[in-house]
């Protein structure tokens, strides 16, 4: 196994926990570890997805990331602004 299927493995996983503990109620959607982690997840996998040149997940990952910074992004100026 390869550091690009490594870090799909770990950054798949990572979505899927985050999505668990949402599901749950562990946590609330939309906060911010649970955007950090699909930051961080999806990252991995746009990783693994763009070094195989399967373009349509890796656009997918950009577009979870770009969802997911805004949403944080969102989230950190509240706080500042309180």
């Amino acid at each position: 196994m390869d550091i690009f299927s490594i870090c799909g493995w770990i950054g798949m996983v990572l979505i899927v926990v985050t999505y668990y503990f949402v599901t749950i109620g562990k946590w609330g959607p939309h906060t911010k570890i649970d955007e950090i982690l699909n930051i961080v997840g999806s990252r991995l996998v746009a990783a693994s997805v763009y070094h195989t040149g399967a373009w349509a997940a890796f656009t997918l990952q950009v577009v979870w990331i770009l969802v997911a910074v805004l949403s944080l992004s969102g989230k950190l100026k509240t706080n500042t602004t309180k």
